[in-house]
């Protein structure tokens, strides 16, 4: 599924805002899901953990929103 997902972000045909919408829509349920167990999680390394995956993330889509803007 992923080889889908990312020939449909750099798909040139299917319009920006959509792909940002979609690009949106994935990582910010991934960082959603991160957050709630973080937050959840009764160990401080569970928390840790999860936070940093969050904030990876949200790194990670930051830099995929930039790329599909210059694409």
């Amino acid at each position: 599924m992923e080889p889908f997902v990312a020939d449909f972000l750099l798909n040139k045909k299917v319009p920006k805002a959509f792909r940002i919408l979609v690009l949106a829509a994935i990582i910010g349920s991934i960082i959603f899901i991160c957050i709630y167990a973080g937050a959840g999680s009764p160990y401080a390394a569970g928390k840790v953990i999860c936070f940093i995956i969050a904030a990876a993330m949200a790194g990670l889509g930051t830099a995929g929103i930039v790329k599909i803007c210059k694409h």
